[in-house]
């Protein structure tokens, strides 16, 4: 729906009133579609999903920390200080990154790469 909108400058809402009033079928709510990177702490090795040793090590020090009652900003602050590297190499943690790890990624417990 997204580029149908942009390509006929109208919005999502529009789109999809037309497209079921023709009788267009949408996608289903309960498809999955794949993610274009993967979770924090996971790798693709052969196409299989894969624990990625490093990111899950951070990960799990994130979490330990947020048990502790760490703040976010304080566990970016932290990891930041302690130069433990994002997934893009050199750049910093932030608190929108960190958030998003500690909501969305459990702990990973798929085959070790």
């Amino acid at each position: 729906m997204d580029e149908i909108a942009a390509l006929t400058v109208s919005s999502k809402k529009t789109v999809r009133r037309y497209l079921l009033h023709f009788g267009i079928p949408l996608r289903p709510q309960d498809e999955v579609r794949p993610l274009k990177q993967e979770r924090f702490g996971m790798r693709r090795v052969n196409g299989a999903l894969v624990v990625n040793k490093a990111e899950a090590t951070t990960l799990a020090r994130m979490h330990a920390l947020r048990n502790q009652g760490r703040s976010i900003r304080e566990i970016v602050d932290i990891l930041n200080d302690l130069k433990i590297p994002t997934r893009k190499r050199g750049a910093k943690w932030h608190v929108k990154t960190v958030f998003q790890c500690l909501k969305l990624v459990s702990m990973p417990n798929s085959t070790n790469a």
